[in-house]
């Protein structure tokens, strides 16, 4: 290994892809992740909770090819889950294109699990979207009760696909604080602060 961890924000994919790194195995954590059902990682700043969360993504859905070597290479789950990171550090200043990047979020991952995975035939194509009303307005206009409710859509729209996927969904919420940092002290904080807490 003759070269150091490139800087800036990376996921645990591009970083296996590197090849030129070396890793310490931390993968074992994983089963306590699976115990919890809901881990929460807050701590500290540039710690690698976003590789760490992209990695559990990965073990998620499946992908022993990125985990040579390890121990999650040895305990590869066996049914493979639609893996879906939402990373919210490019979410955008208002709540209605965090709205957007989270549905965009979503479909990317189940994309990726009917492209590789693959999974039948109810569920092939399915996609979460934005119903037609609020189309018509800028995201940026949309309203707090707005977001909340389109949301709770891509979250039962998800559910369902997935109950028809016949596969659980494995989330990654990654910098879900980033969004409202920006917009605080801009008219609207109050909203967006209020629809992450209920988020």
């Amino acid at each position: 290994c003759k070269k150091r961890a490139p800087k800036g924000d990376l996921d645990f994919r591009s970083l296996v892809a590197s090849k030129d790194l070396v890793f310490r195995d931390v993968t074992p954590v994983f089963s306590c992740f699976e115990r919890e059902r809901k881990v929460r990682l807050i701590r500290p700043g540039r710690w690698g909770k976003s590789v760490l969360g992209t990695a559990w993504i990965e073990y998620m859905r499946g992908r022993a090819d990125l985990f040579v070597g390890t121990w999650a290479e040895k305990n590869m789950r066996k049914d493979k889950l639609i893996g879906v990171h939402w990373d919210l550090s490019n979410g955008g200043s208002s709540m209605g294109e965090c709205v957007t990047r989270i549905m965009d979020a979503i479909n990317e991952g189940l994309e990726l699990a009917e492209k590789v995975e693959g999974y039948g035939e109810k569920a092939k194509g399915r996609r979460v979207s934005i119903a037609e009303v609020y189309l018509k307005q800028k995201a940026s206009e949309w309203t707090l009760p707005d977001c909340t409710s389109l949301v709770g859509g891509f979250l039962a729209d998800l559910k369902r696909i997935s109950n028809d996927a016949g596969r659980q969904v494995a989330l990654f919420v990654d910098e879900y604080a980033k969004p409202y940092i920006s917009a605080l002290g801009q008219p609207g904080c109050n909203d967006m602060l209020e629809f992450f807490q209920d988020f």
